[in-house]
């Protein structure tokens, strides 16, 4: 659990990197082709990440019978969706 709020944190911290990059990248000498190789390598790296994910778990989603991580929450008139 602790493990996945860290994971989370740093993906959250490092989410404006990229576009900070791209933002310099771009008024520099010969910018526009230097920014279409960026958003290019992001668009490869993002295929690969999708690739490992994809043979890691064998293409195969959680099944619909597993019950969710989290504990239900009722309180009042706002329940949480039956995972039965």
């Amino acid at each position: 659990m602790v493990l996945n709020l860290v994971l989370i944190g740093l993906a959250v911290a490092l989410d404006p990197l990229p576009l900070t990059a791209f933002m310099i990248v771009l008024p520099s000498k010969r910018g526009v082709r230097k920014g279409a190789a960026f958003v290019f390598g992001w668009l490869v790296s993002l295929a690969i990440v999708v690739t490992v994910t994809v043979l890691a778990t064998g293409n195969n989603p959680p099944s619909r019978t597993r019950r969710p991580p989290w504990p239900r929450w009722r309180s009042g008139s706002c329940s949480a969706p039956s995972w039965s």
